[in-house]
């Protein structure tokens, strides 16, 4: 039985292995060919020229004025109540929920978030004037210096809230 299966590989690879046999001149070389060789020399392009974004316009220093005038407003708002917020906290201190300081404290800790609200939209105003400032490819320096600025101003104000809320729970 190995006979005939051994008869019928050889019969069936025989044209393979006759093909392989064949003449080299038949076939194209694989071997590089000079048109296929690296000649010349690469000379780096001259350097591209910088573009500059274009300068701010007129309205949107106006605008950045107006958000920073509007955040100071609503800084001054948000530190001349915190004292008054920090004495109801200090006089809740002890209390229970639903006692009557507590309640006062409470209040006074919501009027500071509404404060800070006030800036955080001011804040919130900035960042969409700098992604329109970045999108029209505009000096963007004076916004991020104001967005900066009210990042800085809600921080201040965070520290705040942190510390009158962990008085107070």
């Amino acid at each position: 039985m190995k006979a005939p299966a051994t008869l019928a590989i050889m019969v069936i690879s025989a044209p393979l292995i006759v093909g392989c046999a064949q003449s080299s001149a038949d076939y194209p070389s694989l071997a590089i060919r000079d048109f296929e060789r690296v000649q010349g020399s690469f000379d780096a392009p001259d350097a591209q020229p910088v573009i500059a974004p274009a300068p701010l316009p007129e309205e949107k220093s106006a605008r950045i004025a107006a958000l920073r005038d509007q955040l100071g407003a609503a800084h001054s708002r948000f530190m001349a109540e915190a004292p008054s917020a920090r004495s109801a906290v200090r006089a809740a201190a002890g209390t229970t929920v639903g006692d009557d300081r507590w309640a006062t404290a409470q209040v006074a800790l919501a009027s500071l978030d509404s404060q800070r609200s006030q800036a955080a939209e001011v804040l919130a105003d900035f960042d969409l004037l700098f992604a329109d400032t970045t999108l029209a490819f505009e000096q963007r320096e004076d916004v991020g210096k104001a967005r900066n600025e009210a990042e800085a101003k809600l921080r201040e104000e965070d520290v705040i809230l942190a510390e009158l809320r962990g008085a107070i729970d």
